[in-house]
């Protein structure tokens, strides 16, 4: 996030769950009895999360590909984020998975900037250069959409950059380091 050209970092993952509708209510309430603990970003915005979403849709019953569904069930836990990612234009499941996950990044991603009034927003991570075409297709729809109109008009203006070094988020840790001493 970029404010009067200061680079603020975030660990986003350790905010509130985030919940917009009914669907978000029953993931919710499927992650409590799994985790038994209340939640944050992480359960929704992660390898792993990729995976609470899918399982979550399986219980939902949405439909699926026997062979893909056969494919990713073989494989260890680490795995299959990226095997529902590869799939996901095959196969409903998976890519109702990935609308899903981005969704939760666009609302996460709105809600930083909002609240810290960013001019420009990068994201970077080992996740997002790898969904870039489902950052295009759904990402922008959720982030600029709010209840206030002002608000989606503010948003509308905010550039929104991915950055595919994954290096980047060490340089940046890096020079903050160097700042601060």
């Amino acid at each position: 996030i970029i404010t009067d050209k200061n680079v603020i970092t975030s660990e986003g993952g350790h905010s509130s769950f985030i919940i917009q509708d009914e669907l978000d209510i029953e993931f919710y309430e499927y992650l409590r009895k799994k985790f038994k603990k209340n939640l944050d970003l992480e359960k929704q915005l992660s390898g792993p999360g990729i995976l609470n979403i899918y399982n979550f849709l399986q219980y939902k019953k949405f439909k699926q590909n026997k062979n893909i569904k056969k494919e990713i069930s073989t494989v260890k836990n680490e795995e299959k984020p990226h095997l529902i990612t590869k799939y996901s234009n095959k196969d409903s499941l998976c890519n109702k998975t990935m609308e899903l996950f981005v969704k939760y990044y666009a609302k996460a991603a709105q809600n930083l900037v909002l609240t810290s009034n960013a001019s420009s927003l990068y994201i970077a991570g080992g996740i997002a250069p790898n969904i870039l075409n489902h950052l295009k297709k759904y990402f922008m729809k959720e982030f600029v959409k709010h209840q206030l109109s002002n608000y989606s008009k503010l948003l509308k203006e905010v550039p929104i950059f991915v950055i595919k070094d994954y290096n980047a988020t060490l340089y940046g840790a890096a020079n903050y380091v160097l700042r601060i001493f």
